[in-house]
């Protein structure tokens, strides 16, 4: 999966040599901020399903 991601994403520059390092470390870095973006939205999205089952029956004030 992280492979054909990267080489969709410009990972050739890596391969080539230039900045084969860095462009690992910013391979992991990006897919940790992909990963945590994602949870994110997915806690957001579950809990604001979540609260609109439990709390319907409260009326809401404006």
């Amino acid at each position: 999966m992280f492979a054909s991601l990267a080489a969709g994403s410009g990972g050739t520059i890596g391969v080539t040599g230039i900045g084969n390092g860095m462009s690992q470390w910013f391979l992991i870095f990006g897919a940790l901020i992909i990963a945590a973006i994602l949870v994110g939205s997915i806690y957001e999205l579950g809990k604001a399903v979540h609260d609109r089952h439990v709390h319907q029956r409260r009326p809401v004030h404006r």
